[in-house]
């Protein structure tokens, strides 16, 4: 949950200094120090979560404890509500939070810090910072960019801009990417690991989804890297699983460039779309790596094309 008073929790405003283990944030208050008020569920009624804390099993039970879990693009609405969640789990020891912003308040067990992922030095030092902690057992990339060109009806290449296409590139992929150079070697050697960035099922649905040209084109890329990541890891032994995740059509201000697209789909809320990827993280195996799985844990994009293509067409 978010920190609304002046006792703020430490932080990383800018990754670039680091912090130092043992610093007032290591020192974590257990959660079975608080007595659960059964007044305190959130309005979601769920009994296995409650303000500032959960009371119920942890969703990442594949894992195991202590886990050490970092988040990419903190500040955006999946992005705190995924911190939100992670923080209460009873399984995580630690979550980094960062984002371009320098205004980010969490709670508990959370480390905030700074990123751009358009600078490839600002990945490598927040990864530094990191590291400064030990192994992680996960990455979440919950960042993105959405540029919608302008309305030009069926000539909507008539739109197209090199430097709008370059930033949809930079934040889809390219970013995804540093961070899956710098992040990758921090992963724990033995036992389930994730590397997981937001990605979007509309490459799998290119015949019949208007989707704006940039960002479906970079998140093309992003599947692209997401499967190349999955061999790597595979050949060199590592339990890493890498995967691209589809939260559906969610209920943020990244939502507004793309409404005109997601018509008819249903729209979920942040933290419904949170814990369900959560879960799927969860259940993911290495079988799945490189994948896109969506927020039900179906697989969508270019591999469940192929598979409903049948194998025939899928090879021509």
């Amino acid at each position: 949950m978010h920190d609304t008073d002046d006792s703020r929790p430490a932080t990383m405003a800018d990754a670039a200094d680091g912090f130092e283990p043992g610093s007032p944030a290591g020192d974590i208050m257990p959660l079975d120090a608080f007595l659960p008020d059964p007044a305190a569920f959130d309005e979601s009624g769920d009994p296995g979560r409650v303000r500032g804390f959960r009371t119920g099993p942890s969703l990442l039970q594949s894992f195991g404890d202590d886990l050490r879990l970092v988040v990419v693009g903190a500040s955006g609405g999946i992005g705190t509500a995924l911190v939100d969640f992670l923080e209460e789990d009873p399984a995580v020891a630690r979550v980094y939070a960062f984002s371009r912003s320098r205004d980010l308040h969490f709670g508990g067990n959370v480390i905030s810090g700074h990123v751009d992922l358009t600078r490839e030095q600002s990945v490598e030092r927040a990864a530094r910072a990191v590291a400064q902690e030990g192994s992680i057992h996960g990455v979440i990339v919950a960042t993105g960019s959405a540029h919608a060109e302008s309305d030009h009806g069926h000539d909507r290449w008539l739109a197209l801009d090199a430097a709008a296409m370059l930033n949809a590139y930079q934040v889809n992929a390219i970013g995804p990417a540093l961070v899956a150079k710098h992040f990758l070697p921090l992963m724990v050697a033995d036992g389930k690991s994730v590397f997981a960035a937001l990605a979007d099922d509309a490459l799998g649905r290119i015949k019949d989804s208007p989707m704006p040209h940039a960002y479906r084109a970079s998140k093309a890329a992003l599947a692209g890297l997401i499967g190349g990541l999955a061999i790597d890891l595979r050949s060199a032994g590592r339990q890493t699983v890498c995967l691209g995740v589809y939260p559906g059509a969610v209920d943020t201000p990244f939502i507004d460039d793309l409404r005109l697209f997601r018509h008819g789909e249903p729209m979920f809320s942040a933290d419904f779309a949170a814990d369900r990827l959560i879960r799927v993280l969860d259940e993911a195996g290495e079988q799945d790596s490189g994948l896109t799985l969506a927020w039900d844990g179906s697989v969508v994009g270019v591999a469940a094309s192929e598979a409903s293509a049948g194998p025939e067409t899928a090879a021509a």
